[in-house]
């Protein structure tokens, strides 16, 4: 083995190829320090049944990697190529990448047809959760655009999957003279839920999960800074100096980026997992909440996996990324279980329980999936004639009469949630004038965008900073064109430095309110009337974009927008009648902060989950119905 600098040992499988783009120049040749695994075509055959005997057979073999700016910056699958080489003699292996830095699954779904499509892969690795987690995606979410991907590659491209959990983020440590202080020590492990949930949808839909976050996690610590320390090995100063590790620095560099030794640990942890060695945890974790009269209590069964005794400590965080928790010492024979009851610290529960299990100077990070003897049947629905029933998990039916005179609202629940709904907009027929007056609007029909219930933060959580709904209140408005989709609205206040996005999903109507490719329109309120409008980046195009507005006097502000059918990948409005719609509009205050105000959906914009409904022509308009 050749040493590196004098920061340690790495070891990668074989001599890196030079031609490789994660390759630094003058880079050593890294040698590993074990022998591979035996991959026989029986494992192969069970882990990937649908190509596994191509690449025993030495066939061309095509990887394909999707993921965030972990797989954009390192070279975990060309190290996997070259264990797969060794293991089977396959010299044909060949990697390609469709890879988002600073975004999530939502980005692989609505740029399929870009970047995956083309490809036809025989073995798709994919990796999301670390943005997905920072920007506020519900697991839910999660789950449905992960299903739409396995889904279509298995379908469309006869590809064997495997899912690869989201990595640690290491920059807990607080460091001298850091410009700003670390987050919270629980943010090292904010992503194991998702690993959790990526679990549980392997096991759906039998696809195999390799443990990439243990993998990095390896031994912890006898606390969440030590865990962090001992990943510094395996982390660099920069993901451009990928032979360096944080080891030199202090803890001072790149915490989110693995390093190449990193990314040997990841490599290895697929290639284990495609040799049929299952992730098995020593311990077995279980858990409910029930609703009480102050707010959320919950259990943990706790057994013991292994053949010995085992004793440690539990740390139980509720919330992922921080650092409010509950210790618990556990002593269990081989076998044996226990029930561990937690209260949560507030009216407020999550679908998630974070678990570090402390044990002979080492700890592992755990999330359970919690279940829940209250709850509802079923999350989204539409009803045509205001009237609701759900189905409890615990059994029996609640009828719910919505407000037939509002537009949108939120309705508690007794036994703890809410229903929230949002009548379908209409859009009429026909060419409007492109000059931000709406005198010929007079047959539209409106919708608002500025009520209480609207100002929602990323997450959810209502977040209103106006004195008054009129500080930023709108109402918008559609018309169906011939090549375009037209848009009015007029809004109070002042709106000059606001921003907005519409969201767009022209599929059909058993396909609305599902996980899948959409499209949007950013955009920005400019002095004199101009709007600056840009297509998302699953539009093949910008071109035929147009907006203007106008200030009508008494803090009124009109405006209309048109987006052409292109910038949606179609030719038409939708034949059903129905087009999935999305606002999000950003108000921007004096002091720089932002109220958030959405027509539809609850939160996390980039899903069309919760996109509203625009339908064209006449008859009553129905409601779409979220549980929460």
């Amino acid at each position: 083995m050749k040493e590196w600098g004098a920061v340690g040992w790495f070891l990668l499988a074989g001599a890196a190829r030079a031609a490789l783009p994660w390759s630094e120049p003058g880079a050593p040749a890294l040698m590993d320090d074990a022998p591979v695994m035996r991959i026989t075509a029986e494992t192969l055959g069970k882990t990937l049944p649908r190509n596994g005997g191509r690449l025993v057979r030495r066939e061309s073999f095509t990887i394909l990697a999707i993921g965030d700016s972990v797989t954009a910056t390192g070279p975990y699958p060309e190290i996997l190529t070259q264990l797969l080489e060794r293991a089977t003699g396959n010299k044909s292996i060949t990697v390609v990448r469709a890879a988002y830095p600073g975004k999530g699954t939502d980005a692989a779904v609505r740029r399929w047809w870009r970047d995956i499509e083309p490809v036809d892969p025989q073995l798709a690795l994919i990796m999301f959760g670390l943005n997905d987690q920072a920007a506020g995606v519900p697991v839910a979410a999660y789950q449905e655009q992960m299903r739409w991907l396995v889904d279509r590659l298995r379908s469309e491209d006869d590809a064997d999957v495997v899912l690869l959990e989201p990595t640690p983020h290491i920059g807990i440590t607080p460091l001298v003279d850091a410009k700003a202080p670390p987050p919270p020590e629980a943010s090292v492990f904010r992503t194991v839920g998702f690993g959790a949930a990526l679990r549980e949808t392997g096991a759906e839909l039998g696809v195999p999960v390799a443990p990439t976050f243990d993998a990095l996690w390896g031994n912890g610590g006898v606390n969440l800074q030590e865990a962090a320390r001992r990943m510094w090995p395996l982390f660099p100063r920069s993901y451009k100096e990928p032979f360096t590790t944080l080891v030199e620095t202090g803890g001072r560099g790149d915490t989110i980026h693995p390093n190449a030794r990193g990314h040997l640990a990841l490599a290895r942890a697929v290639f284990t997992t495609l040799a049929g060695r299952p992730r098995v945890p020593p311990l077995h974790l279980s858990g409910e909440t029930r609703m009480e009269n102050d707010g959320w209590s919950g259990r943990l069964t706790v057994k013991n996996l292994t053949e010995e005794s085992r004793s440690g400590r539990l740390a139980l965080y509720p919330f992922a990324g921080e650092d409010l928790h509950e210790n618990h010492d556990y002593l269990l024979k081989a076998g044996e279980s226990i029930d561990l009851e937690f209260t949560w610290p507030a009216n407020r529960v999550e679908s998630c329980l974070q678990v570090v299990d402390y044990h002979d100077g080492g700890s592992r990070v755990e999330a359970v999936r919690l279940t829940s003897g209250e709850g509802w049947e079923r999350e989204h629905l539409v009803v045509a004639d205001g009237l609701v029933v759900l189905r409890k998990k615990a059994g029996g039916l609640v009828k719910v009469e919505l407000p037939k005179a509002a537009a949108v609202g939120r309705i508690p629940l007794t036994g703890g949630g809410e229903l929230a709904f949002v009548r379908h907009a209409r859009a009429t027929e026909g060419e409007a004038v492109l000059d931000g007056v709406l005198n010929d609007w007079g047959d539209a029909e409106w919708v608002p965008v500025g009520e209480e219930v609207q100002a929602r933060s990323v997450r959810g959580v209502i977040r209103d900073l106006r004195a008054t709904s009129g500080e930023c209140y709108l109402r918008w408005s559609f018309r169906a064109g011939r090549e375009g989709v037209y848009f009015a609205f007029r809004g109070s206040g002042d709106l000059s430095n606001d921003r907005f996005t519409v969201l767009l999903d022209p599929r059909g109507p058993e396909e609305l309110g599902s996980a899948g490719p959409y499209y949007w329109v950013d955009g920005a309120m400019k002095p004199g009337g101009a709007i600056a409008l840009k297509a998302g980046d699953s539009s093949r195009t910008s071109e035929g974009l147009y907006a203007a507005w106008r200030d009508a006097g008494r803090e009124i502000t009109e405006a209309e927008l048109f987006v052409p059918y292109e910038v949606m990948h179609t030719m038409a409005w939708p034949a059903s009648g129905d087009l999935g719609l999305s606002i999000v509009w950003m108000h921007r205050h004096p002091g720089g902060q932002t109220t958030r105000l959405v027509w539809s959906e609850d939160g996390y914009a980039w899903t069309p989950r919760w996109f509203g409904v625009v339908r064209r022509g006449g008859g009553e308009l129905p409601w779409r119905v979220r549980i929460k």
